[in-house]
């Protein structure tokens, strides 16, 4: 008995033993828990695809080198969050946003600030230009704005955007680094813009009238010391950082001469020159110049390099699709010129490893000019947007007008006797005066300009220039890459192509601002659907050369029904045979018409059919095929397992 007493106390000396060690395991396992759980709480993992909830490596890079104060405060009415539950995600990335630009530097302090009505946070954001926005019928107002702070006193600055949109969330990180910027950067650079075509919304350009500057400038003023050149000696006297040449049509010599010494002292320079400038016909009048590279080809030359003053690339795979009246109605059309190029690394168009163009996903290009290298060698030419190997040039009066010759020219384009066309270039180098002479003299000087101190007259570079050429202007009218529009008295202004981007891209680049150019990039909110766009084109294509034969066959039994109509008979039998004629000739008008029609919808048809036929394989057949691998894998690794037991 006394053994069995003895193992009993051995067995419950045991159970307390392990009793003990799985409660000093349970306590280390709670500290641990709480503890280390605790330090790592703030840890977090962006699963999202754009890493949205994370700094980018240039924010970081930006944010951190920032030596200025900067108090950055953030107005968020809970009224908002709780009848608007859309902005409830929009509030939590800005303020983790702002939160992690705060960890970066100690000099930027952040503020989440709760707005309620008739409180002293609701005057504070009022005093600092937040917008007070309607919610309801009632009247109730709501906050949804930042603001930024820098300095004291008469030296302090600020910054705000008056109410976050949620259209422009995906530019989030791009709208607030670049107030930073703008608040912490002392030395702007100084910008000489030339230009027939007003792009500063001057109004001198539309005959006197008011006209508003182009939104693709508007975005960089805020940076920038940004001053409008008129005269050649205005060139010496502001001395720009850098110049923006876009639409240069009616440069006298004088200027063209400036413009030549300024980049012979190693100048730097964004020049948009255009063969066909179709957007300044609706602005300035029928009276404009619309050609920008006839002058400026005297100082291209000297580089080894043309653009053809009256020819345009057309690149028909690449084309937009517009519409064009027909018959009294409204048909899609390819525009040849009107082009959508897109990264080379997507297999498009668009170097992806230049500062000007990098990240930059897509790009609409509008009747731009071929950029010709003449003489290799003279300086380093390296392309920046390039057609595919089968454009063409066509003549500029083929796409100029209100009724182009779309379908001809897709009629008649032969991909087989293209080649690659190059419409952006960055250039360096050195080069020698076009002007051997000296500095050309005006025929009608002013005082000013028989007086001022002119520099002497380079025969060639004392240092290398600088420049990224564009043969197009029209790629940064408002229409073609952004939509602008009014909210409170400030542009709201949202991006659907690169061409902006670009701008901002080669002006920071040439200027030496801190580049924003991947904070932007992240903002580019086109993402076509290639394969369904080609099939589109192919389709289009296909089906537009018959249309176009038809059309014609209709025009010719058209003019000859009319001239049987019109034509007056001598006898009897002149008649009857123009009238069996005219029978005939109106069965078969009939008939082309039937057949054009058909045309027209099996066009329509086809591309109703690919539309459905994606619709179908994005809603239906993809998450069936997902599940059906999801319960394959379930049982492949359920029978591997029952083999082990």
């Amino acid at each position: 008995m006394n053994k069995k007493l003895t193992q009993t106390t051995i067995d419950i000396d045991k159970m307390r033993t392990s009793f003990s060690v799985k409660l000093l395991i349970a306590l280390a396992l709670f500290l641990f828990v709480n503890v280390i759980g605790g330090t790592l709480s703030s840890l977090k993992i962006d699963l999202t695809e754009d890493k949205l909830y994370s700094l980018s490596p240039v924010t970081k890079k930006i944010v951190s080198q920032m030596t200025h104060k900067i108090s950055m405060n953030f107005y968020v009415s809970e009224e908002l969050l709780k009848h608007a539950p859309n902005y409830i995600p929009y509030a939590e990335r800005l303020k983790l946003l702002l939160e992690q630009m705060a960890q970066q530097n100690s000099n930027i302090d952040f503020n989440y600030v709760k707005v309620e009505a008739f409180s002293e946070a609701e005057d504070a954001a009022l005093e600092a230009g937040i917008d007070a926005v309607p919610l309801n019928a009632e009247g109730t107002e709501i906050y949804f704005g930042v603001h930024l702070t820098s300095g004291t006193g008469e030296q302090q600055k600020s910054q705000s955007i008056a109410f976050l949109q949620l259209e422009r969330e995906e530019f989030l990180e791009y709208d607030i680094v670049k107030l930073l910027t703008e608040l912490s950067y002392d030395n702007y650079p100084n910008i000489g813009v030339i230009s027939d075509a007003d792009p500063l919304g001057y109004g001198f350009a539309a005959r006197g009238e008011v006209t508003q500057g182009w939104a693709a400038l508007k975005q960089i003023q805020n940076f920038y010391n940004i001053e409008q050149i008129f005269g050649a000696k205005d060139i010496f006297i502001s001395q720009p950082d850098m110049l923006l040449i876009a639409h240069g049509a009616d440069l006298d010599d004088p200027m063209l001469w400036a413009i030549e010494q300024y980049l012979m002292r190693g100048g730097r320079a964004l020049i948009y020159a255009d063969p066909v400038f179709e957007s300044f016909a609706n602005t300035a009048g029928p009276a404009a110049i619309l050609n920008s590279t006839k002058g400026l080809n005297r100082i291209f030359s000297r580089w080894g390099i043309n653009i053809p003053d009256d020819k345009v690339v057309i690149d028909p795979e690449f084309g937009l699709t517009v519409n064009m009246s027909s018959d009294g109605g409204v048909e899609p059309v390819i525009h040849s010129a009107w082009l959508n190029y897109e990264t080379a690394d997507n297999g498009g168009n668009i170097a992806s490893n230049d500062l000007a163009t990098s990240d930059i996903n897509t790009l609409y290009i509008v009747s731009a000019g071929d950029i010709q290298v003449k003489e290799p060698g003279r300086v380093q030419i390296d392309p920046l947007i390039t057609s595919s190997a089968r454009a063409q040039l066509t003549d500029v009066a083929n796409i100029q007008g209100s009724e182009p010759n779309l379908e001809d020219i897709l009629t008649n384009f032969d991909p087989n006797t293209g080649k690659e066309r190059m419409m952006a270039a960055r250039i360096i180098g050195s080069f020698q005066t076009s002007f051997p002479l000296g500095r050309p003299e005006y025929d009608d000087p002013t005082e000013e300009e028989k007086t001022y101190a002119w520099p002497k007259s380079l025969p060639q570079s004392e240092k290398p220039f600088e420049v990224v050429l564009v043969s197009d202007v029209d790629m940064l009218q408002d229409r073609f890459w952004a939509q602008v529009s009014q909210l409170g008295g400030q542009d709201l202004i949202l991006p659907f192509a690169g061409n902006g981007a670009m701008l901002e891209n080669a002006v920071e680049n040439l200027s030496g601002l801190p580049a924003l150019g991947q904070l932007r990039s992240r903002g580019t909110r086109a993402r076509p659907f290639l394969l369904l766009d080609d099939i589109r084109q192919y389709a289009e294509r296909n089906y537009r050369v018959r249309a176009n034969e038809l059309s014609r066959k209709l025009q010719e039994l058209q003019s000859h029904i009319d001239g049987l109509r019109n034509t007056p008979e001598t006898d009897i039998e002149e008649e009857q045979a123009n009238q069996a004629e005219l029978q005939e000739k109106l069965a078969e008008l009939l008939t082309t018409r039937q057949e054009l029609r058909d045309v027209q919808r099996n066009l329509k048809s086809d591309l109703e059919f690919v539309n459905l036929l994606f619709a179908v394989l994005n809603i239906a057949i993809m998450p069936i095929i997902v599940v059906l691998t999801g319960m394959l894998i379930f049982r492949r690794n359920r029978r591997k397992i029952r083999r082990f037991v």
